[in-house]
């Protein structure tokens, strides 16, 4: 239909010529070569502008990505300061009980004390004992009294072992004060960064819309249609060329996995215990000791002669085994017994925990993208699975890499629906940004990016991970 514009324009321009020259006489070579100057002006400059435009396309993917990227960083700091609390808690516990068992231990030296001074000790005694800075100094005074004994020997193993627990404990809750402090100080950092990050990927996003609407109402004039009729068109270039991106994804997938299962065959056959001998023809090969069938040195006989002692039929020397037994201690294998290559443990099947977080993500579709949001009005990526397997009685990590660590890796090839998948500008955990709900039928459900609300749509394979989790 636009190949037919375009030939009416160029017909218009050069009926005008024609009718301009009318009155002059036929048209000159100069008026034929000038409409098709300005044909292939034309011409020229609509392809200018669709190259622009998938250009702005490409520019727009990379500045969602950025968006999405800054989020899973600030929700991983978030995951940190999360544990750095949770170490606190932990240290300050054990702190408190180390004091308790320390208060304790100084309590039994104050009991040997006072049982000391009732016995007879002078009040200078239990001076010693009240007055002293620790354990060390008390029995250093009391070398000369000979009423500690063995409770005062106890005493200073209780009371040592307790300031020992007591020291290591106030400095595991420092450094978990400081760890704290650093994580929080680092949540800070990201929320600024990722603030600046996605205010920045929101007014990229706007400035490519509206200039792709100029290029599209350029296109418009230069093919006389209408913004309408060239945005739909554009709309239709950029999925045949994200179907492209997909092809040529799905390919590398399918190569990387076939490569892999070559690899594991070959490490299989390496593993195989090489057969000695051949088990696939037992008359082919006589056990050792026994010499080869060419070759029968005596006093085994030759096949042509039997002679005493009398040898089995098959001619091998005796005391070797008939030729039907293969030599002990190691059986030769047949062809039909070589070791199989050691199946990977199968991913189990679907859970129910997947279906229903799946189910429960299907709720939630419209509500809008927020990072760092897990509901219940708005979601990120990582925030909406999080949430979702919640309702499934399922805890998650906050963060999409966090969550890749957790369940059954399951190939692309063999995810079903609940399964999550993951996006990486890596190929590996250390680059994922993104995570969603693979739905079946190769379609998804995702909180996407600024802009935009959690959403079924199509899944997209460019920068997927080779593995899927299942929980």
């Amino acid at each position: 239909m636009f190949g037919r514009r375009m030939l009416a324009a160029m017909a218009v321009a050069l009926s005008s010529v024609l009718i301009s020259t009318a009155a002059v006489g036929v048209p000159s070579e100069e008026d034929i070569d000038e409409v098709e100057r300005q044909a292939e002006e034309t011409r020229a400059s609509v392809s200018d502008v669709e190259v622009e435009l998938a250009r702005k396309s490409i520019e727009y993917d990379e500045v969602v990505q950025r968006a999405q990227i800054a989020a899973e960083t600030y929700n991983s700091a978030q995951e940190d300061l999360a544990e750095a609390e949770e170490a606190v808690e932990e240290a300050q516990e054990e702190l408190t009980e180390a004091t308790k068992e320390l208060d304790e231990a100084r309590s039994f030296v104050a009991d040997i004390a006072m049982s000391a001074y009732r016995n007879g000790g002078s009040f200078s005694q239990l001076s010693m004992f009240l007055e002293a800075d620790g354990i060390t100094e008390v029995l250093d005074a009391a070398d000369g009294y000979s009423m500690l004994g063995s409770r005062a020997d106890e005493a200073q193993q209780v009371l040592d072992a307790a300031t020992r627990g007591a020291d290591v404990a106030k400095q595991r809750a420092d450094e978990a004060l400081e760890e704290r402090q650093e994580a929080s100080e680092a949540v800070e950092a990201a929320y600024a960064d990722t603030t600046l990050q996605v205010e920045a990927a929101e007014q990229s996003m706007a400035e490519i819309e509206a200039e792709r609407e100029e290029l599209l109402g350029q296109l418009a004039s230069l093919r006389d249609t209408t913004v309408e009729m060239e945005r739909e068109r554009q709309d239709h270039l950029d999925e045949q060329r994200r179907q492209r991106e997909e092809q040529a994804a799905e390919e590398e997938e399918q190569r990387r996995e076939e490569q892999e299962r070559s690899q594991s065959r070959e490490e299989s056959r390496e593993s195989s215990p090489s057969p000695s001998p051949s088990g696939s023809s037992s008359s082919s090969s006589s056990p050792s000791p026994s010499p080869s069938r060419t070759s029968s040195p005596s006093p085994s006989p030759t096949r042509t002669s039997s002679p005493s002692p009398s040898p089995s039929r098959t001619s091998s020397p005796s005391p070797s085994p008939s030729r039907t037994s293969s030599p002990s201690p190691s059986p030769s294998p047949t062809s039909s017994s070589k070791p199989k290559p050691k199946p990977s443990t199968p991913p189990p099947s679907s859970s129910s925990a997947g279906q229903k977080a799946l189910a429960w993500a299907r709720t939630q579709l419209g509500k809008p993208y927020v990072w760092g949001a897990a509901g219940p009005s708005a979601y990120d990526c990582s925030g909406l699975t999080m949430a979702a397997f919640k309702q499934a009685g399922v805890s998650l990590p906050r963060n999409s890499a966090a969550q890749y660590g957790v369940g059954t890796k399951v190939p692309v090839s063999e995810l079903k629906a609940g399964d999550l998948i993951f996006y990486s500008n890596n190929g590996a955990q250390s680059g994922i940004y993104h995570v969603a709900f693979y739905a079946g039928n190769n379609m998804r459900v995702h909180a996407p990016s600024p802009g935009k609300s959690v959403e079924e749509v199509p899944m997209y394979r460019v920068n997927l991970m080779p593995y899927g989790v299942r929980l």
